[in-house]
């Protein structure tokens, strides 16, 4: 990529600057709308966790760094895929497909819960596109916050099926 020879103390050297980096910019982050209203409204009463699509280790750091942790039993990470993740967690909490939500802003988040069964509910920001158009979801929400206000009539209508 540098089209350079590069030396193991260099890469070492260029590997923690942009570690750095990363960690800097996660820390200046905004969160979602809502989204620190809603962990702290539902950690207490729900098992929350985070499947994603960034590497598992990289993703707990950035989730300390956040002081996020209390907030979740479990935050998980590639190399495993949501689908896997979503079926381990359902595996090991020994739950139901349908007594899980999985709540996502991507398509590969869509679609590791169909792959586990485990119904869906889409984030899509304002004047973003939805990438859910015509699939099978249980809602779509603007924000966290959103979906702390749809929250009961949205268990509800799961927990009725």
């Amino acid at each position: 990529f540098l089209r350079k020879p590069l030396q193991n103390e260099e890469l070492a050297r260029l590997d923690a600057q942009f570690r750095d980096l990363v960690e800097q910019q996660i820390l200046a982050c905004l969160f979602v709308q809502g989204a620190e209203e809603f962990l702290k409204a539902f950690h207490r009463r729900y098992a929350l966790f985070v499947a994603s699509g960034t590497p598992e280790e990289e993703m707990r750091d950035q989730i300390r760094l956040r002081g996020l942790h209390g907030y979740f039993r479990g935050v998980y990470g590639s190399p495993r895929h949501k689908g896997e993740i979503l079926r381990d967690i359902l595996s090991e909490n020994r739950w139901l497909p349908h007594q899980v939500l999985f709540v996502g802003d991507a398509i590969d988040d869509y679609n590791g819960a169909k792959e586990a069964s485990v119904p869906f509910i889409g984030r899509v920001a304002p004047g973003a596109k939805n990438s859910f158009e015509e699939k099978e979801v249980e809602a779509i929400v603007s924000d966290l916050g959103d979906l702390n206000r749809r929250w009961q009539t949205l268990v509800s209508a799961l927990s009725s099926r």
